[in-house]
């Protein structure tokens, strides 16, 4: 990374559930620590940002990789802290950068019918729409990069319950700014 003169890495989800195990010399450990050991054993590393997928819910939810990776840095999570979005932006080289959050339980919505049973998943609530219009206002001459873990179109190995449910809104909010 830091031979390629990269300034920061962003990992678009799917790290893996707080389950799962990575072999470990003769043995196993939590997937969070050899992330984690992985990113401390590049001399130099830049910083790492982590965006939600869909297996980042599974066991103990965000929660696990939240505190694993920005530990006290997002505070008030309970439980799996699946109930919530976390989403953010930051600035970086005169560019303007978004992470998008669309997984997580939105109230009075119905859960969609996929192959594998139902999924509140892929879809933005109105409140990060509401707050991403206003951070797009604010940094409206910066060339503007959007992260998020579904496809917004379909990509030859994906099925439609991949993708963004929400697309049509994010790309008419997109194209206002």
């Amino acid at each position: 990374c830091t031979d390629a003169g990269v300034s920061f890495i962003f990992v678009a989800g799917d790290l893996g559930t707080q389950q799962t195990e990575a072999p470990r010399g003769d043995g196993s450990a939590q997937l969070a620590d050899v992330v984690l050991e992985t990113i401390g054993s590049v001399s130099a590393c830049p910083p790492v940002f982590l965006g939600v997928g869909n297996h980042e819910l599974d066991g103990a939810g965000k929660s696990y990789w939240l505190e694993a990776i920005y530990p006290g840095v997002v505070t008030g999570l309970s439980g799996t802290a699946n109930d919530s979005f976390i989403y953010f932006s930051f600035n970086f080289g005169g560019c303007h950068f978004v992470s998008l959050d669309s997984h997580g339980m939105i109230p009075g919505t119905t859960p969609m019918r996929i192959k594998t049973g139902n999924s509140h998943f892929g879809r933005l609530p109105d409140e990060q729409f509401t707050w991403l219009e206003r951070d797009l206002a604010e940094h409206e001459d910066a060339p503007t990069f959007i992260f998020m873990h579904e496809p917004s179109e379909i990509i030859e190995h994906h099925r439609p319950w991949h993708m963004l449910q929400t697309r049509g809104r994010l790309v008419g909010t997109l194209q206002r700014f």
